[in-house]
């Protein structure tokens, strides 16, 4: 077994690096991660393998430079405090953009900010459309059987609404209440939301007006 040992002024320069390109959401969430990591003991390391095992009072982790078994990495996409301990460990750098999704990083939000265009909600039961709908999130699409679960899923999208709306101002803030109240209203009526961005209406007026009927139905 082995402790680590972290200087003061290393600690700094890898918070810092991480409150530089990560949301202050997404930093907020590895906050205690990196508090955490330096107390964090490693069991046993393979360097054939490039894993080590880290134990707690309630679980097992098996861990690498890149990947762990941790609900924390596996749900967030944001390195845990275990393989902070184990990069640590093995004498490779705490931060690396490899180890967050992008989504996290402030220069997605921005971008996502910025090539965002929002039109209007139209709430159709049952209808498809010819018109796409843009991806709001780049979360792998994972099994969800159970309430707990669904529930998860749908607060780590919330999440990244708050993270991504809370970067406009003005005018483009309250368009982006609007939808947002728009769409929950839909949802307790039971009905499918769409989100029709104005790139996608182009210049026909015949699909406008069509959306303007729909949604006055």
């Amino acid at each position: 077994m082995k402790r680590l040992n972290v200087n003061n002024s290393e600690e700094g320069s890898i918070q810092r690096e991480y409150a530089n390109y990560l949301t202050s959401f997404a930093y907020k969430k590895i906050s205690k991660e990196l508090n955490a990591y330096k107390k964090i003991v490693i069991n046993n390391y393979s360097s054939d393998t490039d894993e080590s095992t880290i134990s707690t009072n309630l679980n097992t982790y098996v861990t690498s430079s890149n990947l762990c078994n941790c609900h924390f990495f596996q749900s967030k996409n944001l390195p845990c405090r275990h393989i902070m301990a184990h990069r640590a460990f093995v004498d490779k750098p705490i931060f690396d953009h490899k180890l967050y999704a992008d989504k996290w990083s402030k220069e997605y939000g921005i971008q996502q900010l910025s090539n965002e265009k929002y039109r209007e909600v139209t709430a159709e039961p049952h209808e498809t459309s010819s018109i796409s709908s843009p991806i709001i999130s780049k979360t792998p699409v994972r099994s969800i059987k159970t309430a707990s679960q669904r529930r998860q899923a749908l607060k780590e999208r919330a999440n990244e609404l708050v993270e991504i709306g809370s970067l406009s101002t003005g005018e483009l803030y309250k368009q982006k209440e609007e939808l947002l109240d728009k769409l929950i209203e839909g949802w307790r009526q039971g009905r499918i939301g769409r989100i029709v961005f104005e790139n996608d209406l182009g210049n026909s007026s015949s699909q406008k007006k069509k959306l303007m009927q729909q949604e006055n139905k």
